[in-house]
């Protein structure tokens, strides 16, 4: 079923509004799959991924991901949501397990030559193998 911006403004009852903090500017922002609209993951200036609690109001967890280098996106696998990825102007694709704190990596990933920064990650949203 389909919702429209009508349809989901008129259901909900009560508004929340959520802040986080964040050291430097953000960059890319994506709803983990799997936490009920509570958990939301953020990329930003620094080369930082963070993960928020939107309910406790609180970071999670974050990752000194890419040196210091801008991370311009990052996803959830949609089946079970523990891999998640970011891409950054470093050059490389970084994989992580999100139920490990700390800098738990999958994998990396450097998919050009020329170390261009990787604008764009996504997993496949159709996939029960959380494949990119």
């Amino acid at each position: 079923m389909e919702y429209g911006i009508v349809t989901f403004l008129l259901d909900h009852t009560s508004v929340c509004d959520y802040h986080i903090c964040t050291p430097a500017k953000l960059s890319s922002l994506r709803w983990k799959p799997n936490t009920s609209g509570r958990v939301v993951g953020s990329g930003d200036y620094d080369g930082v991924v963070t993960e928020y609690d939107l309910e406790r109001c609180m970071p999670i967890f974050e990752r000194d991901e890419h040196g210091g280098r801008c991370v311009w996106s990052l996803d959830y696998s949609h089946s079970g949501s523990t891999i998640g990825a970011s891409g950054s102007d470093d050059g490389t694709l970084q994989m992580w397990d999100t139920r490990c704190v700390g800098n738990k990596w999958v994998a990396m990933a450097q998919p050009s030559m020329s170390k261009s920064a990787v604008c764009c990650v996504e997993f496949d949203p159709y996939s029960d193998t959380g494949e990119t």
